[in-house]
């Protein structure tokens, strides 16, 4: 049954076999890029940007009462629904819904996407999700959100700012107050000094930028090195 339901949808099928790379990519495309473009963070990237997050991603299937996303998990995917509908349960980790009697506060159905906040922020997911019917996700897996980070810096700056803007999200600690921390517990003598070794955490190189430019990538490092 899955597989019949699911065959229309899938470009892994026989029929697609033996096209050639830049062909696939085009169907990919032309398959998936309506659905990203769903998610307003997103629109103001460019198109191959948008090329290479399609390329990563991939399908899941869920049957009714299976559970999605569950609430606690700190996965950091973001899911794009392109069949079916799937509730949202505001429950706790300890108190999973129950299929058929717990009452969803909210429904995701074709077209919608979730996952966006715990992809931004690794903050634990808020909800239970579980299945209603039968859906197909495309699931958008985090290390593509990594390479946008590292391969392309001002791709990464525009979601980050992007999201910011839609969600209305605040700082939750500034440079002063994590300068200040440093200062603490290195030995650095100045803020400048501070600010200098933060922008060469979480990189392989040791050829320091000149001048120090401050990545993504420095923010979760240092931020997991002070606790």
């Amino acid at each position: 049954f899955v597989q019949h339901v699911h065959r229309e949808e899938d470009l892994d099928q026989p029929a697609f076999h033996g096209l050639s790379t830049p062909l696939m990519q085009e169907l990919r495309l032309a398959a998936y890029r309506k659905l990203i473009l769903k998610a307003p963070f997103l629109r103001e990237q460019k198109k191959h940007v948008i090329s290479m997050m399609v390329s990563s991603l991939s399908d899941l299937i869920y049957l009714p009462a299976d559970f999605i996303v569950c609430s606690g998990d700190t996965g950091r995917e973001l899911f794009f629904m392109r069949r079916g509908v799937a509730g949202v349960y505001p429950s706790g980790p300890e108190c999973p819904p129950v299929w058929g009697e717990s009452s969803e506060v909210a429904e995701y159905t074709a077209g919608k996407y979730f996952g966006e906040l715990g992809m931004l922020t690794a903050r634990p997911r808020a909800a239970w999700i579980m299945a209603k019917t039968y859906c197909v996700l495309s699931v958008l897996p985090y290390h593509t959100v990594e390479l946008l980070r590292d391969d392309h810096p001002e791709a990464f700056t525009t979601l980050v700012q992007s999201m910011v803007r839609v969600f209305k999200l605040e700082p939750s600690t500034t440079w002063q107050s994590v300068a200040e921390k440093l200062l603490r517990k290195m030995s650095f003598t100045t803020t400048d000094e501070a600010f200098r070794w933060f922008c060469e955490q979480g990189y392989e190189s040791a050829i320091p930028e000149e001048p120090p430019v401050l990545k993504a990538k420095s923010f979760e490092y240092v931020l997991k090195f002070l606790g």
